[in-house]
């Protein structure tokens, strides 16, 4: 197997420079979500709590589906993940209500960091 250091260093150039956008686009959605927690009248304090609630059942419920993915099925886990993030994205999209928000950011498993 030959090496080809030219073909290398182009795949590992691409690759650098995505995850670099990946990483700014990340970082930018956090941004994006308080400033729309703001422009639906959501104070600091509150979307605070809203983003503290999501990072810790963001953390309770990928520790549930990752030690359960097996037991239902990879897929099927990675379809209920989905959903839940619809669903969730759907609430942010139409509701203001601080107490919904934190529900269904909490079971829509959604992420500030974009994972």
């Amino acid at each position: 197997m030959a090496f080809h250091y030219k073909k290398k260093c182009k795949d590992f150039t691409l690759l650098f420079l995505t995850r670099i956008l990946r990483m700014f686009s990340y970082g930018m959605l956090a941004v994006i979500f308080f400033d729309n927690l703001f422009q639906k009248g959501i104070n600091a304090t509150d979307a605070s709590w809203l983003q503290s609630s999501i990072v810790f059942g963001d953390i309770f419920l990928s520790l549930i589906l990752t030690t359960k993915a097996d037991k239902i099925g990879r897929v099927n886990t990675l379809m209920l993940g989905a959903l839940l993030k619809l669903a969730t994205g759907l609430f942010y999209a139409f509701t203001s209500d601080i107490i919904l928000l934190a529900i269904s950011g909490i079971l829509g498993v959604i992420s500030i960091s974009g994972g």
